[in-house]
């Protein structure tokens, strides 16, 4: 995932996080391996950078995201 380059086949589209499912990519974080849902929001699992990482996002963020 490091470096990739975004191709003109590549859909970018918009998305509320509760539309966000694994293997989605979200532009400048990564690719989605995990999602959970709390009464505060939801935390994502990416992998970026080579490790996994949790990001939080609030209930009501939209998100850039593309697929191949």
């Amino acid at each position: 995932m490091l470096n990739t380059t975004i191709t003109l086949n590549d859909q970018i589209v918009k998305k509320h996080i509760a539309e966000i499912e694994p293997t989605d990519r979200i532009i400048n974080l990564g690719e989605v391996l995990e999602i959970e849902s709390d009464d505060y929001g939801f935390s994502c699992v990416i992998f970026r950078l080579n490790q996994k990482q949790v990001v939080r996002f609030l209930s009501d963020e939209v998100l850039w995201c593309y697929k191949s």
